[in-house]
């Protein structure tokens, strides 16, 4: 019985999915026997082998356009990006990358991993390698999460900093994107940065990293630090908006209707915020809980089933596919 549930509710996702075209804004491939392409997250520990059969698997989506590879803290910066281009194929129409760099100019704290040098000159030598390297590369992520760490990070002045503002404006004259990834309490100083760079796209990763835990006071507080930031964000017309990682925001929301429709709530939240055109579904494949992996595209459809066609396809594929510059060929 057990079996047969298995195999109903498999269909049913396939058939939800099965005409939903999409370009996924943010997914991860790693080989943990790839000492340059190593997960080196030191928050989820050892997270093993990850590559495009696996993704494709997890996916449950045919019509996949084009995907975007999101650095994942890699120890050889350029070789991470070398080595995910040689993976592109049919089956994984890689359409773009965002690749590591440092541009802070300066060594980070202990759990940093990177091998790239400190000062202006080592950050030049590697932008101009990733660009070398493929002609994929589109933008750059240095994860800034601070309070609770992650894997580089150990200070909250980034976006006071001469160094970082010398090493962000670097970006604009390499032609780079730049993915903002931040803690809901630092949202409004990195609108009050980004501002001043207009020419510099910025997609910011995850909705901002929302994360609702403690009691009903503490979510709403929680709530009102994350939207001031968003709106902040959402103000400045270069800025876009991955609804992503929401296992993060509320774990185990696919599993229940009120988690749902939370959930779904947050996303038309968002979208009012930064209006359609500058929002984008991401799979953040394979650091989503597993278990939600192979529904996941499935609740994305129903979240905005309700939405005009036209918008869904910004949403699923359009907009990631605007941002990131992606050549693509339709799928067979």
């Amino acid at each position: 019985m057990a079996d047969a549930d298995s195999d109903l509710k498999r269909t049913k996702v396939q058939t939800a999915t099965e005409e939903l075209v999409i370009c996924d804004a943010h997914m991860h491939v790693w080989d943990q026997l790839e000492t340059v392409s190593k997960f080196n997250n030191h928050i989820l520990g050892d997270c093993g082998t990850y590559l495009p059969q696996d993704y494709r698997k997890d996916l449950q989506c045919p019509k996949l356009r084009a995907c975007v590879h999101v650095e994942a803290f890699p120890t050889n910066l350029v070789e991470e990006t070398r080595w995910v281009d040689s993976l592109k194929s049919s089956e994984f129409p890689l359409g773009a990358i965002v690749a590591n760099a440092n541009i802070s100019l300066q060594k980070e704290g202990p759990n940093s991993r990177s091998m790239q040098e400190e000062g202006m000159d080592a950050l030049v030598d590697v932008l101009k390698r990733h660009k070398e390297t493929s002609t994929l590369v589109r933008g750059i992520r240095w994860v800034l999460n601070y309070e609770p760490n992650w894997p580089q990070v150990y200070r909250n002045d980034y976006f006071t900093d001469p160094q970082f503002r010398a090493g962000y404006e670097k970006l604009k004259e390499y032609g780079l994107s730049f993915d903002l990834q931040c803690n809901p309490h630092q949202l409004t100083d990195a609108a009050a940065f980004v501002k001043d760079f207009p020419d510099v796209p910025v997609n910011l990763n995850h909705i901002g990293s929302l994360k609702l835990e403690g009691d009903e006071q503490e979510r709403e507080r929680r709530m009102n630090l994350w939207r001031e930031g968003m709106k902040s964000l959402a103000a400045l017309p270069h800025v876009h908006c991955k609804l992503s990682m929401f296992a993060y925001t509320l774990p185990n929301w696919w599993e229940t209707d009120e988690g749902k429709t939370s959930i779904k709530g947050i996303v038309h939240e968002v979208i009012d915020m930064f209006g359609a055109s500058r929002c984008m579904f991401a799979s953040n494949f394979p650091a989503e809980d597993a278990p939600c992996r192979a529904e996941l595209y499935a609740n994305f459809k129903a979240m905005v089933s309700d939405l005009p066609t036209d918008v869904q396809e910004v949403l699923f594929f359009r907009n990631a596919e605007r941002f990131y510059r992606i050549e693509f060929t339709d799928p067979a």
